[in-house]
């Protein structure tokens, strides 16, 4: 496990240490930041996030939003942040190691944002974010995301003239892939094909021990979802969930 999620090859558990991380990094900063500052000084500011946490907590999705709402325009909340970023600033200029840290927290915002967008297909703060990737990108020196993802952030821009009808559709949150009802569980499309169409494709009814002959993984593409409709059918007509086929079987990167 400890191997997979340092190397990057398990996708979920270093997205998870990321995660961890960056929230512990983020406490270490807020606890320095409270030993030079009173909270009583931003008791309104405290009271207010307070509320908005519990809220949260509770899955109170209208009293949330109207509290996030209020946030945003917050006199108190808006000094807090300032003082926050103030206080960022001054620590970076006295440490490298400081600077670091803090930078690796700012990318790790950003992965988070890029996750939200996708999550609730919010198609502006993508591409906003997508801009934000880019410097990183090129920091890392990963220069094929460098390279094409400033030609796909282009694309995005253009096609609010090129595309006018796709660019309203993205905007209504049509770039992403919804398989069930519910909030914040869209996804792009290339990772809905990896859990649709790939899955099935690496089970052990898809097209393993086949892959080099291309007639066999053409058909197996052109007819596949006709049998699994048909599967279906069945199971809806007998009510039966005993399902005893490769859609039960977990996906060979979700394995240990």
């Amino acid at each position: 496990a400890v191997v997979s999620t340092q190397s990057g090859s398990h996708y979920y558990r270093s997205f998870d240490g990321l995660m961890m991380l960056g929230d512990a990094l983020t406490k270490l900063k807020m606890e320095a930041f409270w030993k030079e500052n009173s909270m009583n000084d931003y008791s309104i500011a405290i009271q207010k996030l307070d509320q908005l946490q519990c809220a949260l907590v509770q899955n109170l999705k209208t009293e949330s939003t109207t509290l996030i709402s209020e946030l945003q325009t917050c006199k108190e909340v808006k000094r807090l942040m300032d003082d926050i970023e103030a206080f960022s600033i001054k620590c970076s200029e006295k440490s490298s190691q400081c600077r670091f840290w803090l930078n690796f927290v700012k990318i790790i915002d950003t992965i988070k944002d890029f996750v939200r967008s996708e999550r609730d297909g919010d198609f502006f703060l993508n591409m906003k974010t997508l801009e934000r990737l880019l410097p990183i990108f090129l920091g890392c020196d990963a220069l094929n995301y460098l390279r094409y993802g400033s030609f796909h952030l282009e694309l995005l821009k253009m096609a609010k003239i090129t595309h006018p009808e796709l660019y309203d559709s993205f905007i209504k949150r049509n770039f992403v892939v919804k398989r069930t009802p519910g909030s914040f569980n869209a996804v792009s499309p290339d990772l809905a094909l990896e859990q649709t169409i790939n899955k099935s494709a690496k089970s052990s009814h898809g097209i393993i021990g086949n892959t080099k002959s291309a007639d066999y993984v053409a058909e197996w593409c052109l007819i596949y979802h006709e049998e699994l409709a048909i599967t279906n059918a069945y199971r809806e007509i007998t009510n039966s969930n005993q399902l005893g086929n490769s859609e039960m079987q977990v996906h060979h990167h979700l394995r240990p």
